[in-house]
């Protein structure tokens, strides 16, 4: 379709990026009666840094987005741009997920890997400041040219829903999540890690992150006193303007997409199309970013790290994640949360540790599952037994006739607590943490909340396992705050791995 002096509702994105255009972005074309061409509109990351599109709901704000986003892909004579979305809205950057220069497009309310998404964007903007500096550049694409490295990849990271974000993560906890993006916005610039963040409404990016967004469009608005708060011209858009058409620098312009139709299905098919073809010349691949796996094996795993066992994969890094096996750890979360099956991964992951480690295994239920692993030593079944052995182990211990290291485990113990045999498991705890011997207690929350007795014995090492946390158990066993989480997203054997009261996320592996 021929360019018209005078704009139309919709505009095919193919035929502007015939040309290289370095590493400007192009998302458009605006109203130039004296231009029978009609200039492309793009946005240039060196030079403004950031970009925000402010439009009320229905406006083409998601669409904008998602046209710098294939801008991005194929728009490569300056080098790879890698793309990265944090999808507050109604999942319509979903689309972009197929293309392969977009690494990851993160749902807002998958709080895990969107944190992760941000420490990685910070990971990336303090090493590339350091690295940046010593080549004297002050630009990426100055960067590519002075260390010959045409092949670092410019990172833009497209935000829809910027006011959904701020009411997910001004208050509490999180709030420095959101303080950690305000950061980046302002010193990504520099070093190519650049944001294109869409606003509902006029009031809805604060200061803090203003000053740092050198750019913006605005959409059709709500209301006609909204583009006077905005700087521009009140009367060129109206309610009836169609999606897509804005203001920048004083001119009208119009988003053009991917297929030229209005037809969401369509843009969908040419942008599945795009993602193919980008593929086959051998695009260049942008990173994932992961999540935790809800089903990992122990023999999938090492059998240690530094010398400590392997209990599952951490959240922060993906990777296995060790814990010290000494003094004591508690286990703890709601029935199906899956107690019992990291007891067995416990036990497991200390013999695959080292065979030598004794494993005791003491309970109230005389037909406990655990009891038919065939890793332990010994099995204490109902108080009688675990008198017994509790006795013998603590004389074995102060006589010194116990070669090797010792691990206990206490499988619900809040069932033994007031029974006969509490005094000698409070005694035998001692022993073990008083000897750097390892004991491991599973019971419930509210057992442990109390600091006298047993419960205070058992949390002395503030270390332990929380399964499907409430966010209570921080305070109530481990006596440090949890980071925010979606409990509701949190699958059987996943919880927070605590040591020395610092928590991480873990999902524990299946013992096989």
């Amino acid at each position: 379709m021929p360019w018209l002096p005078e704009l139309c509702p919709v505009y095919d994105l193919a035929p502007m990026l015939t040309e290289g255009r370095d590493d400007k972005l192009v998302f458009g074309v605006a109203d130039d009666p004296d231009n029978q061409a009609q200039p492309v509109v793009a946005f240039n990351p060196d030079k403004e840094g950031n970009l925000a599109v402010f439009g009320a709901s229905g406006s083409g704000k998601s669409v904008l987005l998602r046209t710098i986003a294939l801008a991005a892909g194929l728009t490569v004579s300056g080098g790879p741009c890698h793309v990265y979305g944090m999808d507050f809205g109604n999942h319509a950057l979903s689309m972009l997920k197929s293309l392969p220069h977009v690494g990851s497009i993160v749902s807002g309310a998958d709080h895990e890997r969107l944190t992760r998404l941000l420490s990685f964007l910070r990971e990336t903007v303090d090493e590339r400041a350091v690295r940046y500096s010593r080549a004297s550049a002050a630009t990426i694409t100055d960067y590519r040219r002075i260390a010959d490295a045409a092949d670092e990849p410019r990172i833009v990271v497209l935000v829809d829903g910027l006011t959904a974000f701020r009411q997910a993560y001004e208050t509490g906890s999180k709030v420095r999540w959101l303080d950690l993006f305000t950061s980046l916005a302002a010193e990504g610039r520099p070093v190519g890690v650049h944001f294109v963040i869409s606003v509902d409404q006029r009031t809805g990016m604060p200061s803090s992150l203003a000053s740092a967004v050198q750019r913006r469009v605005v959409l059709r608005m709500a209301h006609a006193d909204d583009y006077s708060f905005l700087g521009v011209a009140g009367d060129v858009l109206t309610m009836a303007s169609p999606p897509g058409r804005g203001l920048l620098n004083g001119a009208e312009i119009q988003c053009a997409v991917m297929g030229g139709t209005a037809e969401v299905t369509a843009q969908s098919r040419a942008v599945a199309a795009c993602a193919e073809a980008m593929r086959t010349a051998g695009s260049n691949e942008a990173t994932p970013i992961g999540s935790l796996t809800e089903g990992v094996l122990m023999e999938a795993l090492p059998c240690e790290i530094n010398g400590r066992p392997v209990l599952g994969v951490g959240s922060t890094r993906l990777s296995p994640l060790a814990f010290e096996p000494r003094g004591s750890f508690v286990v703890t979360g709601p029935s199906g949360s899956g107690r019992t099956t990291s007891l067995a991964s416990l036990a497991r992951s200390l013999h695959r540790w080292n065979a030598e480690v004794a494993l005791y295994l003491v309970t109230p239920k005389v037909s406990s599952e655990l009891a038919a692993l065939s890793d332990w030593d010994e099995v204490a079944a109902g108080a009688d037994a675990v008198i017994a052995l509790a006795v013998r182990l603590q004389a074995e211990m102060r006589e010194g006739r116990h070669q090797g290291p010792i691990a206990v485990v206490i499988e619900r113990v809040d069932d033994l607590a007031g029974t006969s045999a509490e005094s000698s498991l409070s005694g035998l705890v001692k022993a073990c943490i008083d000897n750097d011997q390892f004991v491991v207690a599973e019971g419930e929350t509210t057992f442990f909340g109390s600091s006298f007795g047993l419960p205070g014995v058992l949390k002395t090492s503030r270390a332990g396992l929380a399964l499907q946390p409430e966010g209570i158990e921080g305070q109530t066993v481990f006596r440090s705050g949890f980071p925010s989480f979606t409990r509701g997203d949190i699958p059987q054997g996943r919880g927070f791995l605590v040591e020395r009261g610092r928590p991480e996320m873990l999902q524990v592996a299946m013992p096989g």
